[in-house]
């Protein structure tokens, strides 16, 4: 690889691994301290569109269902499941390390580097748990 090559890669902030919670987690390299902007809000919806309503026909059905977030104004989703961020595996937990301030995701406390990135579902928005989605 050639050092302009080196230069135009991105260091990577998070990786997905097995979760002890579900399926698979994001996990982050590095440590983050509490408060650190860890998504922020146009990291974090460039990746999304808004649906009136789920789809009935399989695979969007399944997709929508596991990964689509629920608010009064329709269901947000990935812009193309072949291509999701990172930030779409990120698993509920009731004592999360991620919380939102504002729109961005940021770090309720400090997390260690290899530590897995949780966020409490039922705040993604006021009207809605999307625990039960």
């Amino acid at each position: 690889m050639t050092t302009l090559q080196t230069q135009r890669l991105q260091q990577p902030q998070f990786f997905l691994a097995a979760s002890g919670i579900q399926g698979v987690g994001v996990y982050t390299w590095a440590p983050w301290r509490a408060g650190d902007i860890v998504f922020p809000d146009d990291k974090a919806t460039e990746d999304c569109v808004l649906i009136a309503e789920a789809p009935t026909e399989e695979p969007l059905k399944t997709l929508v269902n596991r990964y689509g977030v629920e608010t009064k104004e329709g269901i947000w989703i990935p812009s193309d499941f072949n291509r999701m961020g990172a930030w779409w595996y990120m698993n509920h937990a009731g004592d999360p390390n991620l919380k939102y301030v504002g729109d961005d995701i940021t770090a309720a406390r400090d997390i260690a580097a290899g530590e897995e990135l949780t966020i409490d579902y039922r705040t993604l928005d006021e009207d809605f748990s999307n625990l039960d989605f």
